[in-house]
Parts: C-alpha cells; structure tokens; sequence
C-alpha cells in the first residue's frame, strides 16, 4: 500500500497545475493610441492632448494672430503587459497572508513558525510543533532528539483511509475542485476518503480561508487543509492535499543535489531557508527516483528575487 501511495507524486502528473514547465510567464502587449481629432469641439472637454487652456466661457473668437493655425495634437501611446497563460502558485498567494485560524492569536509564540516572516514554511506548510523542532534544531542552543521511527509512522493514515468534514462556510468553487482531487487521487492510488464518523478523532477539516496551505502528513485531531480564493485549481488542491497524507516538497529530498542546483543569488534573501534539505527524520524517497514532474515540486521561478529562476536540472540530467 505505501509503495502505491509514494507513487502519487508521478500518477497525479497528468492533472498538475503546479508544473515547472507551465509557470512561465507569457504577456501579450496591446497598444492603445489616443489623439486629438477635434480640438475646437472638445475645447473644455478635458481630451488627450487639447492644450488650449482659456476657460472664458464668452470667449468664443479666436485672436487674429493665431486664426487659421492648427492647434497642437499629441498622441499617447499606452502599452498594456497582460499577463496571460500562467496561474498564481501557493507561496505567491500565500505572501502577506495570515489566516484567521492560524493568527487570531497575537502571541507570537502561538502561531505556526515558518520563513520570511509568514505562518508558513516552503510557502504552503503549516508546521506543527514535532516537525517545527526537527526543522529548527539549528537554530536553538539546545539540542533535539530525533526520533526517526516515530516521526514516519505516526504520521500516516491507518489503513489508507483519511476521514473529512467541510466547513459550513466553505466557499462553493473550492468544495467543488476539493472533491475532484480526491477522486483524482482515489482513482491512483490505494487512499481512501470518508466523511468523519463520531468515533473519528483524527480527520481533515476542509477550509476556504485566505491562501492555500496544509500540514503534513497526520498532525493528530483536527487538521486544516485550505484551498482559498485563486487556490481553486486541481493540481493546487492535489498538492495541498497531499501535504495532508504525509508529502514534502520534491525538491527538498535529502538527495536533490544530485539532480537540481538551486540558484541562491535569485532568491530573495528572507526565503533562502525555504530550500533547505528536508532532515532524513521527517522524509523517505522509499526508493523512488527523483520526480522532475511531481505535482508537489516547486517551479523553476519559485521565491525568485528579480524574475530570475531559483532551480535548475543539473547538466547530467534530463526530464
């Protein structure tokens, strides 16, 4: 069952809208020329180019001296950048948000630890505290003792099956596309969903707050998984939901030097940490191979600084 389940990454390719190939921008440019075409009727009406500022209602003839002179035109030219033909990725719609369930808090210490300032980390996770300390340890005097055994198994879902509840005032679109990634990874892998039954303690409890953002894997009780405004797409809902079974982020495999180079001097200083290693206590590859294509790999331009890429396939190695 794990062995089918660790295959999401690749099975779920087809249905990605979070694909590194497909996050380039695309603008088509329009040009809109505005001129003055008929200056002495349009005299008081404020157009493009009418320079002739005397607004003495009775002054109705022109001087002798400039009789028969064509007033001045202007042309402006408006050039229009569109974007077209790209979507808002996570951390993009995830910066400078602070949903209401993970902030109402104003003690610091309270909310979810992440990067750059936010509740998040790489963008779209909400750490809870076991992870969030495995994560930091570096960061903290003290040391942490890892347990490796009891991070992997207590983070999955007994036999496959996840059960789940929608908010009452989730947002329509979103339940909408929620429900079709679960048939989607149904349909690939051996993952079941239910709606909670009493008896279940552990459960996802679907949201339509600001952003899009889970934890990972099986925090224990009830957990969040939000597909908010702009969220609504099905390879984001795949992605956030796959948070929930226990996914990382592709690139954050222990062993992903081998297979990308990620470009520090693109990265906006703030989310450097954003591309650490994932620590071998939190993650298992269980022996696939890296996935370029996996529906929970960053995009080429992820956390970019300047426009520029932030990872790139290393030279020996092909998609």
């Amino acid at each position: 069952m794990r062995d089918k389940v660790a295959k999401l990454t690749r099975t779920t390719q087809t249905t990605s809208d979070i694909h590194a190939d497909n996050t380039e921008e695309v603008f088509s440019e329009s040009e809109v020329d505005i001129s003055e075409k008929n200056s002495n009727d349009d005299r008081n009406s404020g157009a493009a180019g009418n320079y002739d500022t005397n607004t003495d209602e009775g002054d109705d003839v022109q001087n002798d001296d400039t009789a028969g002179v064509e007033k001045p035109r202007v042309e402006i030219r408006v050039s229009v950048m569109k974007r077209s033909g790209r979507f808002w990725e996570p951390w993009e719609l995830n910066n400078n948000v602070c949903p209401p369930s993970l902030c109402t808090s104003n003690d610091e210490n309270v909310r979810p630890r992440g990067t750059g300032g936010s509740v998040f980390y790489n963008g779209d996770i909400v750490l809870d505290s076991e992870s969030s300390k495995i994560i930091f340890s570096n960061d903290i005097m003290l040391p942490y003792r890892r347990k490796r055994a009891t991070m992997r198994s207590s983070r999955t879902w007994i036999g496959g099956v996840v059960p789940y509840v929608f908010a009452d005032d989730i947002n329509p679109k979103s339940k909408r596309i929620i429900n079709k990634a679960m048939k989607e990874i149904e349909n690939k892998t051996c993952i079941n969903f239910r709606s909670k039954k009493g008896k279940d303690s552990d459960y996802i409890r679907f949201i339509s707050e600001p952003g899009c953002w889970s934890s990972v894997g099986k925090v224990g009780g009830e957990q969040k998984v939000s597909i908010g405004l702009g969220c609504e797409r099905l390879g984001t809902a795949i992605h956030e939901i796959s948070h929930a079974l226990g996914f990382w982020h592709e690139q954050a495999r222990p062993d992903r030097d081998g297979y990308v180079k990620i470009l520090e001097e693109n990265i906006s200083p703030r989310y450097l940490p954003d591309f650490r290693k994932a620590d071998p206590a939190l993650v298992s590859s269980r022996g696939y191979p890296y996935d370029y294509e996996s529906v929970m790999h960053y995009s080429e331009r992820a956390f970019t600084n300047l426009g520029e890429k932030t990872i790139e396939v290393m030279s020996n190695n092909t998609r």
